[in-house]
């Protein structure tokens, strides 16, 4: 290939992935990107709390990876010299901010056992929780099956002309179909999903393809009990940000592409940007420079769309609008400290809520940081010790639980996230045919319909980018493609399902029938206890559970139950649909 002018339009992971495929080649590469540091979703940004007396570092958002999983990522990171921490899967959900009733340990046994046991005293003791964990076994083996026969069963009536797996049945469905309970969804499978992905409304998880939801718990080693999950770390990098120096090629920092236009006879590219003062900057009023052979735009969907809106082709705009994002507010608060050996909400990893409000689709999902050395092995970050107390904090995500303690917020940041939906999915299939077809090339995470996570897909993408549309090669210190696609292999050989046998069917029936009889046992349970006149709490169940707490549980089940049967309206219109 003849060497080109290339502008590498973000500085995220799948800019940097591009930029390090190419770095060996003839091409002449500039990247662009609207701040002065480098892959800044993955770095800390300081903060001070107490007043300022304490200085650490937090991420603000955050993405979970699966190390062995991720290929391309750790290719990347580890040709920049950057290093994940490891943090194992740890996770509470709850009805409510203040609510942490579940904490789901990365291992069950023991610590699962004592987990349940101070957050729901008596847990073992109440069905629900039995309930739960049949479900959760229940789901998994249900869910091997189907993607086993090749998903057949997930649409027999809605296939495609040409025959593949249609897209009809939504997550809500297919939940419902298999009548999955509402403490399964609400404790298990919701939180999971969310914090996969980073949804922050449920109605976008109800409203996914099922098949991509179950392909991707299938491929991150998820249709198993938690206690045979991965090793997955967590994709923040401590310390400074990556050095500018880090990069051999020009970098425009803190300049802003707002659009592109190309000159119809040489097929060539004019950038138009704003730059700081210090920084090289064209005016805008100035004729354009056609200068770029070709444009790699490995920014959001929706940036994408704005800077080609003076260019775009009605199939490209209609693609590109497909991709949206979010406004995220995040939160860092200060939590009073706890003695050292205790667990609750702020020793998880991951906290999972839903807003107190039945027709609220939002979540809400924040993450801890403990100073304690002991249980630092389930934190994000260390915090250092202020002058009085251990300092227990977490960042939570679209907070939404007014009045607010004002206390204990020490700071806030706002930041647009790409938003998951089914449209999003279906458009991602169609990016093929505007990919490339006249020098200009999208990468990012939201070009990838693939199931690892989403460093894994920007990294991905920036290399295909670099590979299939600009000539890119392997090269011994930097991006070997050829041990990248193995590696790729290899992971799919791992997640070939296995052929259903016999003992599944039989294991499939056991769980229901397990699961009839305690849900028959839970209703017999709740009817003799308000026969027994038992409502307010007076009596004792088995093991010393108090009546009003399951009674409690109960009425919370069935006012959700009853509030989706009720036939009534929500403002948002897919949280109405499923309403009726």
């Amino acid at each position: 290939m003849s060497p080109k002018k290339i502008a590498i339009v973000g500085a995220g992971c799948a800019g940097l992935s591009t930029l390090l495929a190419l770095r060996e080649s003839e091409h002449e590469v500039h990247l662009f990107d609207a701040r002065d540091e480098l892959l800044s979703s993955l770095h800390d940004v300081p903060v001070t709390l107490d007043g300022g007396t304490v200085g650490c570092r937090v991420n603000r958002s955050l993405t979970i990876y699966d190390a062995e999983r991720s290929p391309n990522f750790s290719a990347m990171a580890r040709a920049y010299s950057l290093y994940p921490d490891k943090v194992p899967f740890l996770m509470t959900s709850s009805s409510s901010k203040e609510d942490m009733k579940y904490l789901w340990h990365y291992s069950f046994g023991r610590k699962f056992e004592r987990g349940i046991k101070r957050w729901m005293p008596g847990a073992l003791f109440n069905f629900s929780s039995w309930i739960l964990s049949v479900e959760i076994l229940r789901f998994n083996h249900v869910a091997r099956s189907d993607l086993t026969r090749n998903a057949s069963t997930l649409d027999d009536e809605n296939k495609n002309e040409d025959g593949s797996r249609a897209y009809d049945q939504s997550v809500y469905e297919y939940l419902k179909r298999n009548k999955f309970s509402l403490e399964f969804q609400e404790r298990y499978f919701l939180p999971l999903v969310c914090i996969l992905y980073t949804i922050t409304d449920r109605d976008d998880v109800f409203d996914l393809p099922v098949i991509h939801v179950l392909q991707r718990l299938w491929t991150l080693d998820l249709l198993r009990l938690p206690s045979s999950w991965g090793n997955w770390n967590v994709s923040r990098i401590s310390g400074p940000n990556l050095p500018v120096d880090s990069i051999d090629v020009p970098f425009h920092s803190n300049c802003r592409v707002n659009s592109i236009k190309q000159d119809a006879k040489t097929g060539l590219f004019a950038l138009h940007y704003e730059c700081d003062e210090e920084k090289f900057s064209r005016d805008q009023g100035a004729e354009p420079r056609y200068e770029w052979d070709h444009i790699v735009l490995a920014v959001p969907g929706d940036v994408a769309r704005d800077i080609m809106k003076d260019i775009s082709s009605k199939e490209e705009d209609l693609i590109l609008s497909h991709f949206t994002s979010d406004l995220v507010v995040a939160v860092l608060e200060k939590h009073p400290a706890q003695p050292a050996g205790s667990d609750g909400p702020s020793a998880a990893t991951f906290n999972y809520a839903t807003s107190p409000d039945l027709l609220d689709p939002s979540v809400m999902i924040s993450y801890g940081y403990r100073q304690h050395r002991c249980k630092s092995n389930m934190t994000l970050h260390p915090f250092p010790s202020s002058e009085n107390a251990p300092i227990v904090a977490s960042v939570t995500l679209n907070l939404k639980s007014p009045p607010y303690d004002l206390s204990r917020i020490q700071t806030l940041w706002e930041y647009q996230q790409p938003r998951l939906t089914r449209q999003t999915l279906l458009a991602q299939k169609q990016l093929k045919k505007i990919q490339n077809t006249r020098g200009i090339s999208y990468a990012g995470a939201w070009t990838e319909t693939g199931n690892i996570g989403w460093h894994e897909d920007a990294a991905r993408s920036g290399f295909r980018v670099a590979e299939d549309h600009l000539g890119a090669r392997s090269w011994k210190k930097g991006v070997d493609f050829e041990a990248i696609r193995r590696k790729e292999e290899a992971i799919a050989s791992q997640c070939v399902l296995p052929k259903e046998k016999g003992q599944d069917v039989l294991i499939k029936l056991g769980l229901a029938l397990l699961l009839a009889g305690l849900q028959v046992l839970d209703f017999g349970l709740v009817a003799m206890a308000v026969l027994c006149g038992v409502w307010e709490g007076q009596g004792r169940m088995v093991g010393g559970e108090r009546f009003a707490m399951y009674m409690e549980e109960w009425d919370d089940r069935a006012g959700r139950l009853k509030m989706r049967l009720s036939g009534k309206r929500s403002s948002h219109p897919s949280l109405s649909r499923k309403l009726n």
